[in-house]
């Protein structure tokens, strides 16, 4: 991870009022209290745990730039070692899914035919398609592969791009920051997501959202945008 700087907030997007945090017993200088003042830097206190945030948000009040560590009863564990599955859907974009299964790890690419596809869409247009945010809600807790979608494309990973992927979305896509959930109105209107990441021990983590989009959303395109392209897909 880079500790010097980091592009925007992965809560709120925001690209300037970014600070530093400054751990440990101010010294009280007015050189401090003027760069306090400037948001240059936020006093986060004395105590630092494992996985601890570098930079404060003054736009959304939020501590970012964490290490990839998720804190459990019996430790830390670091996200890039418990990850084991990665499964990407977004409304018009065929399923992508990274996984870790029978010793190997495999991407796999899963496609609907262009005639359901159609009708889909004529169900949208016609209104008939409307989701409301308890239905979203829903989706958090299933863990389906669409039965409408065939496997168009596979092929074996090598574990040094495995970890390569895993290093992109934990230390400059800040993955393990990003909001569960993505929705503004009961009735959210606009492309549906999901990003789902698997773990070990049967653990699992689902993000949602509906016509609006993580502030690392274009870099997470970028960096899946390969494994569509090897596969003649855009």
């Amino acid at each position: 991870m880079n500790d010097g700087v980091i592009k925007k907030c992965p809560v709120c997007g925001s690209t300037t009022r970014i600070g530093k945090i400054l751990y440990g017993l101010p010294d009280g200088s007015e050189e401090l209290m003027r760069r306090c003042g400037n948001e240059e830097v936020y006093l986060g206190g004395c105590m630092i745990l494992p996985g601890y945030p570098k930079f404060h948000c003054f736009e959304c009040d939020s501590n970012i730039g964490k290490s990839p560590i998720l804190l459990t009863k019996s430790g830390g564990e670091d996200y890039r070692r418990i990850t084991t599955a990665i499964r990407f859907r977004e409304e018009g974009r065929p399923t992508l899914v990274l996984e870790k299964k029978d010793g190997k790890t495999v991407l796999e690419v899963w496609t609907r035919s262009e005639a359901e596809q159609d009708s889909d869409q004529a169900g949208q247009d016609s209104g008939e398609a409307v989701l409301t945010i308890d239905e979203v809600l829903r989706s958090l807790n299933q863990t389906t592969q669409d039965p409408r979608e065939s496997l168009s494309y596979t092929r074996e990973m090598t574990e040094e791009e495995w970890k390569e992927l895993l290093d992109k979305l934990y230390t400059e896509l800040y993955l393990h920051e990003w909001r569960v959930i993505f929705l503004k109105s009961r009735f959210p209107e606009g492309k549906r997501w999901e990003l789902e990441t698997g773990f070990t021990k049967d653990r699992r983590l689902k993000r949602v959202g509906v016509g609006i989009f993580p502030p690392y959303w274009e870099e997470l395109l970028d960096v899946l945008k390969p494994y569509y392209g090897e596969a003649g897909l855009s």
